[in-house]
């Protein structure tokens, strides 16, 4: 039955991607830009039977996401959810050389369908709800053991059994147009006298060859096609600073506290090469009973205003597939997501993503606001942000600003190509457009520029609070 709905179903399967010639973006095979827009399913294969998996992807494609980050190996307890692990044991200890695969791959023969098969399906089961999978291919610590460097005995893999998993994956996975390969996992690769950097570069090795058809650990690799990077550690160096010189490394990654995301991506987007970066884990939506939608919304947006291709959402109670995991897939903060891929990508006509760049010019005030206390679970003190940024377009004829707390702010219109024509307020939390006329958001725009001070001063609807941030889109096209 699920066939023939596939069958009947238009399916779009993600086109390739490759790096803009400006170094600032992914491109699909047209050229255009995209919006790399995700959400965190860690153990999207391992947690969920195949009936869940479907569940899970149908729900967040009808939700409008196109990326999912998710593992082929995650921490602790190596077994899936059929009970079936990726490596045979030797000793007490899983072995990366031996990857735990069995003849056929019927789902219905237990003997048969083996932890491969089943990550074969979620892979290609992402493909099919058109979205693309960024695949972390071994998590953190049967690499560099514990978040510390510690517990030591955690790893498995030296350079040579990662470069020779590597190469497994990389030729069983290759042949897909959707996966971009991501190293690392939630670890910095060097702590302290134990540096782990040899056993990734071995690891991107593999795995270049392995997609090239390749079996020679040399240390030199075809990287050409291949989108490949590195996830770090929270509140630690980005990926950058580990590896933006490397020749497998394709972008930066960042996973950052919300109050710092704005900093290190602007610090890699200065760096030589050119390379593009992205928020590739952030903080969870209920990662605490003060972290709802409104931070999930800002740390987005502080994102993407500050520079980076895409960004990854997350719910602190699906990535893990807990037992709620499917009461949560509706959370408002999933929802709100939407109305942010809408806003950067055909909000404006005649602008997409590719036409937005990150411009604070545009603000005459001097203070830019700050986000405070959204690191740790212990610290005191709900979340707070009161930032404001902007963006502007290519030719300099549209602008947005996003105000965190509804916080009143000015332009600049000397930066823009004309004297602006049309703004309007646009909700992040329900895509609609606020008419101060009637007091009540509509599904289209109306334009309020007619209501705003003479100076260009702006004053969201609303007190300046929690969960109040608004959008303001300025047109500036020639009459």
């Amino acid at each position: 039955m699920r066939l023939l709905l596939l069958l009947l179903l238009p399916l779009t399967l993600p086109a390739q991607l490759t790096l803009t010639p400006n170094g600032r973006h992914l491109q699909d095979s047209t050229g255009t830009p995209i919006l790399l827009h995700g959400d965190t399913g860690w153990n999207l294969s391992i947690r969920l039977t195949r009936e869940e998996v479907d569940q899970y992807l149908s729900k967040r494609q009808e939700q409008g996401f196109n990326t999912i980050g998710m593992a082929a190996l995650f921490e602790g307890n190596l077994y899936n959810v059929y009970g079936d692990a990726p490596f045979v044991q030797v000793d007490g200890q899983w072995d990366p050389d031996q990857p735990a695969t069995t003849p056929g791959s019927d789902p219905t023969d237990t003997t048969a369908y083996d932890y491969w098969d089943h990550l074969d399906y979620a892979v290609d089961q992402v493909a099919d709800h058109g979205m693309y999978a960024a695949l972390v291919i071994a998590f953190n610590a049967m690499v560099v053991g514990d978040g510390h460097g510690r517990k030591r005995e955690q790893i498995v893999f030296t350079p040579a059994k990662a470069y020779r998993y590597g190469r497994f994956v990389g030729a069983r996975y290759g042949h897909h147009d959707h996966i971009i390969w991501m190293l690392g996992g939630d670890r910095s690769p060097v702590y302290g006298e134990y540096d782990y950097r040899p056993v990734y570069h071995a690891m991107a090795e593999g795995v270049a060859d392995g997609i090239n058809g390749e079996d020679d650990f040399d240390g030199r690799a075809n990287y050409s096609g291949i989108l490949m990077s590195y996830h770090p550690q929270k509140a630690r160096p980005a990926s950058s600073e580990w590896f933006h010189d490397a020749p497998w490394n394709s972008f930066n990654s960042i996973q950052s506290c919300p109050d710092a995301i704005a900093e290190v991506i602007r610090a890699d987007l200065v760096l030589a090469p050119t390379k593009p970066t992205w928020l590739f884990e952030g903080r969870y939506e209920e990662y605490t009973f003060a972290y709802r939608d409104w931070v999930a919304r800002f740390q987005a947006y502080r994102a993407l205003t500050a520079g980076a291709f895409g960004h990854l959402y997350g719910n602190r109670y699906v990535w893990n597939y807990d037992s709620t995991w499917q009461q949560h897939l509706d959370d408002p903060g999933a929802h709100d997501m939407r109305h942010l891929y809408t806003l950067f990508t055909t909000a404006v006509p005649g602008y997409g993503w590719g036409d937005w760049q990150p411009y604070d010019g545009l603000l005459t005030a001097t203070d830019p606001g700050s986000i405070t206390n959204t690191c740790w679970r212990n610290q005191e003190g709900a979340p707070e942000a009161d930032f404001v940024t902007a963006m502007r377009s290519t030719d300099r004829r549209a602008a947005l600003i996003y105000a965190a707390n509804g916080r009143s702010f000015a332009i600049d219109t000397t930066q823009l190509a004309n004297t602006p024509t049309a703004a309007y307020w646009y909700s992040p939390r329900t895509g609609h457009y606020y008419d101060p006329q009637d007091q009540r958001e509509h599904p289209t725009p109306r334009n309020v520029l007619a209501t705003q001070d003479a100076d260009y001063s702006f004053d969201p609807p609303g007190q300046p609070a929690r969960d109040n941030d608004w959008v303001l889109l300025l047109i500036a096209r020639a009459r």
